[in-house]
């Protein structure tokens, strides 16, 4: 709709809120209702980096403490283990309620905006290694 685009700098739009059309390409964003008041982007870039590693191990465990009140963090996570590790970002990591499936020897990150609560995981039975967990605030 006329109006209802918002353009970059070079010239293109890059957010609409009419829906999404069959041939559209590419990552496309989309208002699906109204927005009241300025939208805030926080772009400052991370300051500090803390590398940490946690055990594997079948018995559900923090792998980060939950972070409220502070700036969302992003994180990345490598399961440096020979099982796989059902990660969850909140409360109670299981088999059946899990945020991610992560193989042996495989990479999940958490990006922008971040998350600030708890992240759980749980290994399958004979896990040997850890994860090894970036914390970016």
């Amino acid at each position: 709709m006329a109006g209802d685009e918002i353009f970059d700098v070079t010239g293109f739009p890059t957010v609409r809120r009419d829906a999404p059309e069959p041939d559209d390409a590419g990552v496309v964003s989309r208002i699906l209702g109204a927005v009241i008041g300025p939208v805030n982007v926080d772009l400052r870039p991370a300051t500090s980096a803390i590398v940490t590693s946690v055990g594997a191990t079948p018995i559900t465990t923090t792998l980060l403490a939950a972070n409220l009140g502070a700036i969302p963090r992003t994180a990345s996570f490598y399961n440096d283990s020979n099982r796989f590790c059902f990660l969850k970002l909140g409360v109670g990591a299981t088999s059946v309620s899990f945020t991610v499936k992560l193989g042996p020897r495989s990479f999940y990150e958490i990006t922008d905006p971040g998350f600030d609560g708890i992240v759980t995981g749980v290994w399958t039975a004979g896990a040997v290694g850890t994860m090894l967990i970036t914390e970016l605030t």
